[in-house]
């Protein structure tokens, strides 16, 4: 997607997404992410933020990752 060859001076110049992640290391098209904190609910009702009753998830890989 970016069309022109990289140094190594490009890849370190590029700036931080989430250290020590930096814009070259992620895949413009789709990569994503999300952090989170799963507690269960005795422990979340002590919190001072509100909370929110995850249900369930799910995630999807290609068969080169297996």
């Amino acid at each position: 997607m970016m069309r022109k060859p990289m140094s190594r001076e490009d890849y370190f110049d590029a700036r931080f997404v989430s250290e020590p992640l930096r814009l070259f290391d992620c895949c413009l098209e789709s990569d994503g992410c999300f952090g989170g904190r799963i507690d269960d609910t005795e422990r979340a009702r002590d919190l001072k933020q509100p909370s929110v009753l995850v249900r369930g998830f799910s995630q999807g890989i290609g068969p080169s990752t297996w």
